[in-house]
């Protein structure tokens, strides 16, 4: 079995000007040479896994995995995952959205020194959405209890009226920014608010152990991947991996820690087609994206219970 240092797997749908994209900031990273890469297809339908197949056909670095099924986030990556454990042994895996960006250019470097120092089983970085100048891990700074779920269940159902409303100010705004997140009036208009309005959340700024990381981008070392088959439960399509991940390593005790020394850039184009689709379709996309977040979050109340008990159990 081969060593390596990283492999980077990247799960494809559709858009291979993104996926493209991603591949080259790795590649420009420093330290990349013993490292690998892995896209996953995810059933694209038009096309572009075999497209990404032959392109990338003579880089020994990047292999493409084609599946038969869109099984979602979690089926697609662990799919990877099983393909990288059967033939190298890893330093860290780190899973990756295809609309996430390396400028860091050496974040492997910094990568090992941040393990050198804090040993962990699961890492993240400090995740900035350009357009937004928003940053958006990690999720939480401890374990989302019950109680915080139901919170967010109740928060998630006023956004499912306001997107069933005929017209609401707040969702309208939220379709302007992403129609014309391209626009340089709207990115400098955005860069002024946040000056103006900095972002609440400041956590992003320090270290954390025991935050739960933000999906774009998580990093397992050599530690998780020794007894784990599977780097993602599979218990949803799309949403809730990075709270079901969470609650997992709270269970065994395996560290969890967000890094802010490690940055990656996301761009948020893979999740989204605002800029492709009228008001109310953005409304409607939205509110069937509510809809499966709030039977992810159902489902993870139900792990909870089994896996840590009550709130009062967990310290």
């Amino acid at each position: 079995m081969k060593k390596i240092d990283v492999c980077f797997i990247i799960l494809h749908y559709m858009d291979q000007n993104l996926t493209e994209r991603t591949v080259a900031s790795i590649l420009g990273l420093n330290d990349i040479h013993n490292s690998k890469i892995v896209i996953v297809d995810n059933a694209s339908s038009n096309g572009s896994g075999m497209e990404l197949k032959k392109l990338y056909e003579k880089n020994n670095n990047i292999e493409v995995v084609i599946s038969d099924i869109n099984g979602g986030f979690a089926t697609g990556n662990n799919l990877g995952y099983q393909l990288c454990k059967s033939k190298y042994d890893m330093d860290f895996v780190i899973v990756v959205n295809n609309d996430v960006v390396f400028e860091q250019k050496d974040f492997i470097r910094v990568l090992y020194q941040c393990y050198n120092t804090e040993s962990f089983f699961v890492a993240g970085p400090d995740i900035f959405v350009l357009h937004r100048s928003y940053h958006q891990s990690p999720i939480s700074t401890q374990l989302r209890t019950i109680k915080n779920i139901e919170k967010v269940i109740q928060k998630e159902i006023k956004r499912e009226y306001k997107c069933s409303k005929n017209f609401s100010v707040t969702m309208y705004r939220k379709w302007l920014v992403e129609k014309f997140r391209d626009c340089k009036f709207m990115v400098k208009f955005i860069q002024i608010y946040r000056k103006i309005r900095p972002q609440r959340n400041i956590e992003w700024k320090k270290m954390k152990e025991g935050a739960v990381l933000f999906g774009a981008c998580i990093i397992f070392s050599n530690q998780y991947c020794k007894i784990n088959d599977i780097l993602f439960e599979p218990l949803t399509f799309m949403y809730g991996e990075e709270d079901y991940l969470a609650l997992r390593c709270k269970k065994n005790n395996w560290r969890m820690i967000y890094f802010p020394q490690l940055q990656v850039l996301h761009t948020n184009q893979g999740s989204t087609i605002a800029n492709r689709v009228s008001y109310r379709e953005f409304c409607r996309k939205k509110r069937n994206s509510i809809n499966e977040c709030n039977k992810t979050y159902k489902i993870y109340i139900e792990m909870y219970k089994k896996m840590m008990g009550s709130d009062m159990d967990v310290q």
